[in-house]
């Protein structure tokens, strides 16, 4: 026999770029990937700016995002240097791209404070967006610890999809995931809707944005990952559908 074919009973908004987006909805169980209709809606683009990097007399690198190392494997065929990350997904992007990097801390406040207790050869070369929060290098250079960032790419702002405003606007919950700061503000200036609105986000810094959109529900998570962040979206499409089954039932 056919598989029974369910209606969704909510939305999962994505706002991340489209190929992490993606990423994120893999790692979701089949249950909740079959019973939410997944809108993806980048709010910023990748844009690789360099075509080479010369890391010059570097002794390390220094990675905040997946997308800096792919971009930096991507024109580097190099893998010599040690990696300090933030994050797992950092990490994990690293050395599939053969690299040998660690995992420094889960935000760029942890990775400071790591490296500045170790202090490790230096200098140090920041490869990181055009956009970044933490001032890394700046921090790290203060402590004694030289180095540079270079921008190899940039992250110009998207505006919602029409799917997006349309699912924003229905009568479904939508729950919103938001894993940074500058996608949590973009979404707050251009939100318009009406559907009960439950966001996810990566760390209070993300959430501030959209505290003031007065959303029917706010999580952080309490450790800044992805995994973290796809076991909470789980665990609030399992309460709204509880609360929607309660409802039902009376």
């Amino acid at each position: 026999p056919g598989q029974k074919m369910t209606t969704p009973d909510l939305i999962l908004l994505l706002t991340r770029p489209a190929a992490a987006g993606t990423a994120f909805v893999s790692s979701l169980t089949p249950g909740l990937r079959g019973r939410a209709r997944i809108v993806l809606s980048p709010l910023i683009d990748i844009i690789p700016l360099v075509q080479s990097v010369d890391t010059g007399d570097a002794r390390g690198l220094v990675f905040s995002s997946a997308q800096g190392v792919r971009i930096f494997a991507g024109v580097n065929p190099t893998r010599v240097l040690p990696c300090y990350c933030v994050g797992t997904a950092t990490t994990k992007a690293a050395i599939e791209a053969g690299f040998s990097a660690e995992c420094a801390g889960h935000t760029a406040d942890d990775l400071v404070a790591n490296l500045t207790g170790r202090g490790p050869d230096a200098p140090l070369l920041h490869l990181a967006g055009l956009h970044v929060r933490g001032e890394v290098a700046e921090r790290l250079t203060a402590a004694g610890i030289t180095t540079q960032r270079i921008a190899i790419y940039d992250q110009p702002e998207r505006l919602l999809t029409e799917k997006a405003r349309s699912a924003l606007d229905g009568e479904l919950p939508v729950i919103l995931t938001l894993f940074s700061p500058r996608t949590a503000q973009l979404f707050a200036d251009q939100y318009r809707g009406s559907a009960p609105l439950h966001v996810v986000a990566l760390s209070e810094a993300v959430a501030a944005p959209v505290r003031r959109l007065d959303p029917q529900g706010l999580t952080v998570v309490e450790t800044p990952d992805a995994m973290s962040m796809a076991d909470m979206v789980e665990n609030v499409a399992a309460r709204l559908s509880r609360v929607e089954g309660d409802q039902g039932a009376q």
